[in-house]
């Protein structure tokens, strides 16, 4: 998650020059009742080094045409599961 939020801090800081150090993601959950979750995420250069090199990865794959493989963690609820697994 503190990849994703990074990437949005980054782009955030070369919109408005605004430093962003923090991250807030918020899990929203309806079940008769709003419940909602908020985690903090602080973010360092580890995280947005991160992002970057999955944006990079992502490019390469775009411009390559390269399979990426199956993604080690699919859920069994994915409309693709059968399709990559098979």
């Amino acid at each position: 998650m503190d990849r994703a939020l990074a990437g949005y801090a980054m782009a955030i800081e070369a919109e408005y020059g605004t430093p962003v150090d923090y991250g807030v993601a918020v899990q929203i959950s309806v079940d008769g009742q709003v419940e909602y979750k908020a985690h903090v995420y602080p973010l360092g250069d580890e995280a947005r080094r991160a992002f970057l090199e999955a944006r990079d990865e992502a490019i390469d794959v775009v411009q390559t045409g390269r399979d990426p493989g199956v993604a080690p963690s699919c859920p069994k609820a994915c409309p693709f599961y059968a399709i990559c697994r098979s």
